[in-house]
């Protein structure tokens, strides 16, 4: 079982088999810090781990806040719903600081070309895991060209629920494509069920 840095809110993950460091970085943005872990024998695939360290604005950690207080719900899907509701809009609005780079997603960035979203969104879902409502979103990452080149679960919750500041945490798979995704995604599920919280 891997144990993490003191800051943040996870304490300890076992990650897959075979799965070894890839980097840690301290520092550098305030408090922050990342590990990277990827197979022995592939490093088009990656599990993250992020502490952002310093606190998300006002009204976005008041959104995702309220958002995480709430019934464990699927806010979106693109197999179900491909058009989302104006609220899921209104939603990932107010998310897009939280979310990160997969804040810039095709439901909120209508613009074509260079200026448009580098996420394309096709779920997003709360639930419980091991005690803490988490946000768990998928899709993938693309260029003006809309060709994808990274595909992405990531897991955000706030690290720090017992302060007035929301810090996000996030724990992430990456791959380079598709079919490295399907295959280690049942692995990065196993893995998130064993996180001890701090």
């Amino acid at each position: 079982m891997l144990k993490t840095k003191t800051r943040g809110a996870v304490k300890k993950i076992s990650l897959p088999e075979r799965f070894v460091v890839d980097r840690r970085v301290d520092g550098g943005m305030g408090d922050n810090w990342e590990s990277c872990f990827h197979p022995l024998d592939q490093s088009g695939v990656s599990i993250f781990l992020y502490y952002r360290g310093r606190p998300i604005s006002g009204e976005d950690a008041e959104a995702f806040r309220s958002l995480l207080e709430r019934q464990p719900h699927e806010i979106f899907s693109l197999s179900s719903a491909p058009f989302p509701s104006a609220a899921a809009v209104t939603l990932f609005l107010q998310l897009a600081e939280a979310l990160g780079n997969a804040g810039n997603n095709q439901l909120i960035n209508r613009e074509g070309g260079i200026r448009g979203p580098r996420f394309f969104l096709e779920q997003a879902e709360t639930f419980d895991l091991r005690g803490r409502r988490v946000l768990c979103v998928r899709g993938h990452f693309h260029g003006p060209d809309r060709e994808p080149h990274n595909y992405f679960c990531g897991i955000f919750f706030d690290s720090a629920t017992y302060d007035k500041d929301c810090r996000v945490e996030e724990l992430i798979l990456q791959a380079e494509t598709e079919s490295l995704f399907d295959q280690y995604y049942p692995l990065f599920r196993q893995s998130i069920e064993t996180i001890e919280w701090s």
